[in-house]
């Protein structure tokens, strides 16, 4: 297990998280699918120069991001 894998596992601890910098990292869309169903108050949300290529998980955070970063993604 990567560390990364190991941060994604205690993320529901985190549920009032709201701001999140993911960028280059081994962020993927998988990640991203966990992260958009646990952290539902995420206000800012960084995914830049990771591997994300499907973003339709954000539609369940949609009322509460306020900013989204995602350049150079792979």
């Amino acid at each position: 297990t990567s560390l990364f894998g190991s941060i994604l596992v205690g993320i529901k601890e985190m549920s009032n998280l709201q701001k999140l910098n993911v960028s280059f990292t081994s962020f993927n869309n998988q990640t991203l699918e966990i992260v958009t169903r646990d952290l539902t108050h995420l206000e800012y949300l960084d995914v830049s120069g990771t591997k994300c290529n499907d973003l339709s998980p954000l539609i369940r955070i949609k009322d509460t991001l306020k900013y989204l970063c995602m350049y150079n993604m792979r």
